[in-house]
């Protein structure tokens, strides 16, 4: 399967958000597990790469006609079943990639 990625996602691709950009105009945060368990740094659950659309496809092929309203529970679960999904965008576990972006385009610019 070859994806076509329309030019408004590879833009998204290679440019962040504004809202990211200047914190004090937007309320940001992160939302916390009620578990506790913390994932960030064995997997990657958001769309930065297109092989995390591959990844988040196959997640939804996999579950959603079964139960449209699946959770993280049913994710978790199936990849112990299907480990091999793990692996479609395994090499971004644990990146986050908003740093590396400031670091290679906007060293010494003003975002305020």
């Amino acid at each position: 399967v070859v994806l076509q990625f329309s030019s408004a996602f590879r833009l998204h691709l290679a440019r962040p958000l504004t809202l990211w950009e200047r914190p004090y105009r937007f309320r940001l945060g992160n939302v916390a597990w009620e578990t506790g368990l913390n994932y960030a740094d064995s997997h990657h659950w958001t769309i930065d790469y297109p092989e995390d659309y591959d990844f988040i496809h196959a997640v939804y092929e996999a579950l959603y006609p079964q139960n449209p309203y699946f959770g993280l529970d049913d994710i978790l679960t199936l990849l112990d079943e299907q480990p091999e999904l793990q692996t479609i965008n395994q090499q971004y576990a644990g990146i986050n990639w908003y740093p590396h972006y400031l670091a290679d385009h906007c060293s010494g610019r003003d975002l305020h």
